[in-house]
C-alpha cells in the first residue's frame, strides 16, 4: 500500500499528501513543537527521506501548513458575511468567523500564532497569506470607525485584534469558566461592547 502511494506522490502529490498529514498529526496532537517529519513520512505513507524532496527542513513544512490555516482562516472570516450586511454587521461576522476557525482547529491556531515558526518573513507566500487574513480584519473594522483620527487607528486596529485573538486563545485553551455555548454568547457581548466604545461619538 505504502508503494502505490508512493507512486502517486511521484506525479506531483508528495508536497499536499505530507501537508495533510502533519495537518492531521497537529490537530490531533495539538503540539507542532513535537511533530517530526519521520511521522510526517510515517503517516503519509512514504519513506523518511521523501519530505526533504520538498522541505528543507520541519519549520519548513510547518510553514506550508500555517499557510492552509491562515487561507482556512481567511476563509471563516468572509463565511459569516452578506452584502447585505451593514458594516456593524460584517464587522461582528467577521470577528465571529475568526473565533470559530480557532476552536474548530486548535492545533492549527497554535501553530500559526506561535513560536514554533519563527517570522513569517522568512516564507513570503505564508506572509501574504497572513496579510490577507489580517486585511479582512482591518477592511472589517474600518468600516465601523471611519471618524478615528488617522493617527490613532493603528492602536485601534492592535487593541480590537488583541481582543478577539484573545478570546480565541482563552476559547482554545478552555480558560474561560463557561462551556463551549456560554463562551460564543460571551465572545458576541465582549465583541458587541468592543464595538460600541470604538464607535461612540
Amino acid at each position: 500500500m505504502a508503494r502505490a502511494k508512493a507512486n502517486t506522490y511521484h506525479h506531483g502529490n508528495l508536497r499536499q499528501a505530507l501537508i495533510r498529514a502533519a495537518i492531521t498529526l497537529i490537530e490531533r496532537d495539538g503540539a507542532a513543537a513535537e511533530l517530526s517529519l519521520r511521522e510526517v513520512a510515517s503517516t503519509a505513507g512514504v519513506s523518511q527521506a521523501a519530505p526533504y524532496a520538498h522541505f528543507s527542513d520541519k519549520r519548513a513544512l510547518l510553514a506550508a501548513v500555517a499557510e492552509v490555516g491562515f487561507t482556512r482562516l481567511a476563509a471563516s472570516m468572509r463565511q459569516g458575511v452578506r452584502p447585505s450586511s451593514s458594516p456593524a454587521q460584517r464587522f461582528l461576522a467577521t470577528g465571529r468567523g475568526y473565533v470559530q476557525f480557532a476552536v474548530r482547529s486548535p492545533g492549527m491556531f497554535r501553530l500559526m500564532f506561535g513560536a514554533n515558526l519563527g517570522g513569517l518573513a522568512d516564507f513570503p507566500d505564508l506572509q501574504a497569506k497572513a496579510d490577507t487574513a489580517y486585511g479582512l480584519f482591518v477592511e472589517a473594522l474600518d468600516a465601523v470607525t471611519t471618524s478615528t483620527k488617522p493617527g490613532d487607528m493603528t492602536a485601534l486596529r492592535l487593541s480590537t485584534w488583541s481582543l478577539i485573538h484573545g478570546l480565541a486563545s482563552l476559547l482554545v485553551e478552555q480558560r474561560l469558566p463557561v462551556d463551549r455555548k456560554r463562551a460564543q454568547e460571551l465572545v458576541e457581548s465582549v465583541t458587541e461592547f468592543h464595538l460600541r466604545q470604538v464607535t461612540a461619538h
